[in-house]
């Protein structure tokens, strides 16, 4: 990818969080749908689903996402991908590169309605200065692609709240996070290779990692790899 469709896309995303914030904040929960026009989502494969009676168990096996900048007239780069997760059993999908990206670059932007309160599943809200936002499923029960972000899973699914500490995530894991959200807009904070799951911490389950010292985390090591 050259550096002036990387600086085009960077800036694209910015005007497209800007816009985001904007609406949220204003309460309309709204986007031109001209704003759509500069992604493309395209299904690949098929998969049944054994949970689900036929045929609603038919379940797209990836969506492939393409950008295209409004200075790039129409020349679309490949940028993301949607499809299972390899975070375990029952994540669901999960959010992959389509290419490199480099620390600090901009990977998507998160979009969603205004959230249900009273819901339970917080997995993927993001509150925008006190205003809660969430990507709701449709009456199919499928989540609107949007731009790809609320895909991005938790580095710590299925891992207990007890021990989600820094200590857990990066040395029993493997599994720190390799992108972080600033307002509505997913940064990298390493490089992520093409193919690899963006793991995000959407914030709102964040919490001061408790004081532990080398004796107790040489404690962990040992009860992890028993």
């Amino acid at each position: 990818m050259n550096t002036n469709f990387k600086d085009a896309a960077n800036s694209f995303l910015d005007e497209l969080a800007g816009i985001i914030e904007t609406s949220v904040l204003s309460g309309k929960y709204q986007l031109d749908s001209k704003l759509f026009e500069h992604i493309r989502w395209t299904p690949s494969g098929w998969h049944l689903d054994p949970c689900r009676p036929y045929p609603f168990g038919m379940r797209t096996k990836s969506f492939n996402m393409e950008l295209c900048p409004p200075q790039c007239k129409e020349k679309f780069a490949r940028w993301l991908i949607v499809k299972e997760s390899n975070m375990g059993k029952n994540s669901g999908y999960g959010l992959f590169a389509d290419r490199v990206f480099r620390k600090d670059d901009n990977i998507t932007v998160y979009f969603g309605k205004k959230a249900d309160t009273r819901s339970k599943d917080e997995t993927r809200m993001l509150e925008i200065k006190g205003h809660l936002i969430d990507v709701k499923p449709t009456c199919f029960g499928a989540r609107p692609l949007y731009f790809g972000a609320h895909f991005a899973n938790l580095p710590y699914f299925h891992i207990p709240d007890e021990k989600h500490d820094d200590y857990d995530r990066s040395a029993h894991l493997g599994r720190n996070p390799n992108a972080e959200i600033v307002g509505v807009m997913i940064k990298c904070t390493q490089d992520i290779q093409r193919g690899e799951e963006i793991r995000l911490d959407y914030g709102h389950r964040k919490r001061p990692a408790p004081v532990t010292s080398k004796i107790n985390k040489s404690a962990k090591k040992k009860r992890y790899s028993a």
